[in-house]
């Protein structure tokens, strides 16, 4: 996992699959779960996550720190306030 932001209305993730899993795979997991604890959490039934996601494949280092430097941004972009949102660094070797 690399660069991640939870904000109010959606999220934003860096990631790098391991070998096998695919990413649909892998968000449909990630929504599953996540929706399953949102929605107990909150005492709600119901749908919580879109059926779309967009998903985009980073080639290249510059194009990691470009898409690590807008999820930094993106909080700060959408005028949310530091108790608004979740943000953190990722840790994952990238290109090595």
């Amino acid at each position: 996992l690399g660069d991640w932001a939870v904000m109010p209305n959606h999220a934003h993730l860096l990631v790098r699959l391991l070998n096998g899993l695919s990413l649909s795979e892998v968000l449909q997991a990630w929504k599953g779960v996540s929706a399953h604890r949102v929605n107990k959490r909150s005492k709600r039934k119901g749908s919580l996550w879109m059926d779309e996601s967009f998903t985009h494949i980073v080639r290249n280092f510059e194009k990691l720190e470009k898409a690590a430097s807008y999820i930094r941004q993106n909080p700060s972009k959408a005028n949310l306030k530091e108790e608004e949102y979740t943000l953190s660094k990722g840790k994952a070797a990238w290109f090595s």
